[in-house]
């Protein structure tokens, strides 16, 4: 269930109330945690009257919902309460910005690592992250290694860790290094984003050039050119960010063996 893709609240409270029907007194508890009888909640899921914003708070509270999803629920309350167009034309408006803002796939993820004055420096190449990430695979820990792997040059290799190793996300013990922190995200809205795709899009066309095209099982490509409808389209770019939330899922708790690099582009052209 994603309030994001409820138009009213009261959908929300529907969606709610089928996922979590299988709660024996679901309905009393959550009427119980924002103080109005069970009867009252059963009507606003029907969508017979409204919750107020005291009561959509309380609830969003009760849920343990995110900064964003109460912020989307209050929304939806004051516009389904709202009786001058205009105002809900700005709530509207709210929302759909709220969405976008969701929808930046930099903000799903909640661990932020912070390069400071030199992240210019970390999304300018492919090479800063690919050194990073594979600091994650132990036996892969010294220069020599790390260059072989990812067939880059020693010295470049070098200057990586260093760089990297003054934003505290690795760290030297002798000849070996090893990762202090793992969690580096850049948001799409950030202006930085646009070099740090085009630099792994060029590293990634690079890598599969000189791959043998009768060997295609260490890698998946596709382009695809479509024409479809708006409500298509946007029911596409849902799936799409679902994916990308189901990487994430699969990559944290899997074992660090290998590297690879998902490069997924989705947009209008006309």
């Amino acid at each position: 269930m994603n309030i994001f893709d409820c138009d009213s609240h009261a959908r929300f409270l529907k969606a709610l109330m089928s996922e979590r029907k299988q709660e024996r007194g679901f309905l009393s508890l959550a009427a119980r945690a924002i103080g109005v009888h069970p009867s009252y909640f059963s009507r606003a899921v029907q969508q017979e009257n409204n919750l107020t914003p005291d009561q959509g708070f309380a609830l969003a509270k009760w849920l343990g919902l995110s900064e964003f999803e109460t912020e989307c629920l209050s929304l939806l309350i004051q516009r389904d309460r709202a009786s001058s167009h205009l105002y809900k034309t700005d709530l509207t408006q709210k929302i759909q910005l709220l969405r976008e803002r969701y929808e930046d796939l930099g903000r799903n993820f909640l661990t932020q690592a912070n390069p400071n004055s030199i992240e210019g420096v970390y999304y300018s190449s492919w090479i800063y992250s690919a050194v990073h990430i594979l600091m994650t695979i132990p036996e892969i820990n010294t220069v020599a290694k790390i260059a072989k792997s990812i067939g880059a040059n020693q010295r470049d290799v070098q200057k990586a860790l260093e760089v990297l190793e003054s934003m505290q996300l690795v760290k030297k013990s002798g000849e070996r290094w090893s990762l202090t922190n793992s969690k580096v995200f850049l948001s799409n809205r950030n202006a930085l984003s646009n070099c740090y795709h085009s630099a792994w899009s060029s590293r990634l066309d690079s890598q599969l050039s000189v791959l043998d095209s009768s060997n295609t099982s260490n890698h998946v490509r596709y382009t695809g050119v479509h024409s479809l409808s708006q409500a298509d389209w946007a029911a596409l770019k849902k799936q799409i960010r679902a994916f990308s939330n189901s990487v994430e899922k699969t990559v944290t708790p899997s074992n660090e063996e290998t590297l690879i690099v998902i490069r997924l582009d989705a947009a209008e052209v006309i």
